[in-house]
């Protein structure tokens, strides 16, 4: 406890026997002390008000404040000392306040050397200005560039839908024609056959399979055009239902082939039901055709849940396709056998890919566990509309299309 008391009881004389107790010395030191402890404890006050206030002031500046604070606290509690010893001689008490202070200073003094390159960092105001003048130029750029590219969009969305019309047109203008080659050698050979020589009637015979396989490819021209115009609403369906209508649509090559179909548990999903019925109309039709004479076609349906949404597998036991063409057999005419071995135009895995991305989706080929391909349609399943529209009911496919 003595060293307790002799913080606070000291036989030394006071600071004021030294001035000779002269009333002006003391009370310029006393108000000089005052003055000098006022200002150094606002100053701490206003720093703390000023980082509370700044809640997401940067860590490092908020730091600097706050030592700062405590720094200026311990120098303006030393003045106090210096104005009560006066007339108390506290001195060790005095003493170890002045030994916290100078800890404090020191430790400032070391933070601020290293903080002093994050200090230095910051932004002067006119940097500041300077950047933000910066920004909004790069801003209004941006803007600018923006507004070209939705322009550039426009242009090319309306010369997609030229060329579009410019298609189904010309598809359209080119059967009429057609329908009159067509026309004219079969009456040609009906009527003049026996006149004509056996080099004439296999010249004949080459016209008429020509024209039956451009008016085809017009066929398919035509749907591929009206894949692209066609804006009808995509309604909550059975897909199992869009298998029915197809399977209907394709009844004599199935009976004629007495080829299998098998499928399986099918979701209900947006689709645009009449796009989905040729999807699966020409997938079907392709695991038929492409099915060597002397097999008979079987053709597996599934859907299984996927992260995305569901993955529709269409499988067959036909004739496969390599692994390094199964790309390019999605190319628009473009076929891996002849026109003698397998008839058709080249164009249906193109329908069926761009239906699959009209969806959001992707189609993709990969080998059957028969040897042939399994065609995996990848479909997001789409949320129903925020308005609420009648179409959103869960309905079978209609009759005319799915």
């Amino acid at each position: 406890m003595d060293w307790l008391l002799a913080l606070f009881a000291t036989p030394f004389l006071p600071h004021s026997t030294c001035l000779f107790l002269r009333p002006d010395l003391i009370a310029l030191h006393v108000l000089s002390d005052g003055l000098l402890a006022a200002a150094y404890l606002a100053i701490p006050a206003i720093l703390l008000f000023f980082a509370r206030r700044r809640p997401h002031m940067e860590q490092v500046l908020r730091g600097v404040l706050i030592y700062f604070a405590c720094f200026i606290t311990a120098c303006g509690v030393t003045h106090i000392f210096g104005a009560v010893t006066m007339w108390y001689p506290i001195y060790y008490l005095e003493g170890m306040f002045k030994l916290l202070a100078a800890i404090i200073s020191v430790t400032t003094v070391v933070l601020l050397v290293r903080w002093a390159p994050r200090l230095l960092a910051f932004r002067s105001p006119e940097e500041l200005e300077a950047m933000n003048r910066k920004l909004v130029a790069e801003s209004d750029a941006h803007r600018r560039t923006a507004a070209e590219l939705a322009r550039t969009v426009d242009r090319l969305k309306q010369s997609n839908r030229d060329l579009e019309e410019y298609a189904h047109v010309a598809a359209h203008d080119l059967k009429a024609p057609l329908r009159a080659v067509r026309s004219f050698s079969e009456l040609l050979e009906k009527q003049h056959r026996d006149a004509l020589t056996g080099d004439a009637r296999e010249y004949l015979s080459f016209i008429s399979d020509s024209a039956r396989r451009m008016s085809r490819m017009v066929d398919d021209l035509l749907t591929m055009a009206r894949l692209e115009q066609d804006s009808e609403p995509r309604l909550l369906v059975p897909l199992a239902n869009c298998v029915d209508e197809a399977l209907r649509n394709l009844h004599s090559a199935v009976r004629e082939r007495d080829a299998r179909v098998e499928v399986g548990q099918m979701p209900s999903m947006r689709v645009r039901p009449s796009h989905t019925v040729l999807l699966f109309q020409n997938l079907i039709a392709n695991a038929i055709k492409f099915c060597p004479e002397g097999r008979t076609p079987v053709v597996r349906i599934a859907a299984r849940r996927t992260d995305e949404g569901w993955e529709i597998v269409v499988a067959d036991n036909g004739i496969g396709i390599p692994s390094e063409h199964r790309e390019a057999v999605f190319g628009i005419f473009r076929r891996l056998h002849g026109e003698s071995e397998y008839p058709g135009s080249g164009i249906g895995l193109s329908v069926c890919r761009r239906i699959a991305e009209q969806h959001g989706g992707r189609i993709t080929i990969d080998a059957s566990a028969d040897g042939g391909c399994e065609v995996r349609i990848h479909l997001p399943e789409l949320r129903p509309p925020a308005d609420g529209v009648a179409d959103d009911r869960p309905a079978g496919c209609e009759p005319a299309s799915c």
